[in-house]
């Protein structure tokens, strides 16, 4: 990075189990814009090495006048440490993201959905299959296409193609290869290697609202945002 982004001062960089935290200052002359610009450019060229299922990194601006404007404390009876993630991921931090001059980042808290493959390798190897068969077949048979246009006579109907499961249980019946059993070709269905769960991520930060699990938003404005616009966000 040092040798394709301008005007770096020195950088730093905190990882633990999941997620990682590059700092990068810059001298005071630097072009905030084009320095922007260029990390931005060069952490597309990262990703192509990184593996498989690595995130696109997240840019925040800070500088002398990013100072904190508001905490958001998320809690809800009945709402579980998912669905508060979900909603403040998904419709508050968009409409404080759209108020000039804040920065907002992602949730604190809360745990993060994600529907898991456990894969057993006797059973994968009984059935003459290797742990990249069962990512391939579920990016194959995963898609989300358009609806389409179906002409019958003189009208038109709206047709939604089942490409992709409308429920996890179902990620079970997928086929991940067909094999020739006694002359007839049989498809080898997911459940028979492996268990599908819906599950969560790994715990990377915990927000308390009592003795609740909750989440929380941070907002921060710089010195092209004003306090009140942000604060008065809906």
């Amino acid at each position: 990075m040092t040798t394709t982004v301008n005007d770096i001062e020195h950088a730093s960089s905190e990882s633990c189990q999941g997620v990682s935290v590059i700092c990068v200052y810059f001298q005071p002359s630097v072009k905030v814009e084009l320095a922007l610009s260029q990390i931005t450019d060069v952490v597309q060229t990262i990703l192509r090495i990184l593996p498989p299922g690595t995130f696109p990194l997240n840019i925040l601006q800070y500088d002398a006048s990013s100072v904190p404007i508001v905490q958001l404390g998320l809690s809800g009876q009945g709402l579980t440490e998912e669905d508060l993630h979900d909603l403040g991921l998904s419709f508050i931090r968009p409409r404080l993201a759209n108020v000039q001059g804040a920065s907002v980042p992602l949730p604190y808290g809360g745990k993060v959905r994600q529907i898991q493959v456990d894969i057993d390798p006797n059973l994968m190897y009984s059935k003459h299959l290797s742990a990249f068969d069962v990512p391939t077949a579920l990016n194959q048979q995963n898609l989300i296409p358009p609806a389409r246009l179906a002409r019958i006579g003189d009208r038109e109907f709206i047709v939604k193609l089942n490409s992709s499961p409308p429920v996890v249980s179902t990620i079970n019946d997928m086929p991940v290869r067909s094999r020739i059993d006694a002359r007839h070709l049989r498809p080898v269905r997911l459940a028979v290697t492996s268990t599908v769960i819906h599950d969560r991520t790994g715990v990377l930060s915990v927000c308390r609202f009592g003795t609740d699990g909750s989440a929380c938003i941070s907002g921060a404005g710089n010195a092209a945002g004003r306090c009140r616009a942000i604060l008065r966000f809906d």
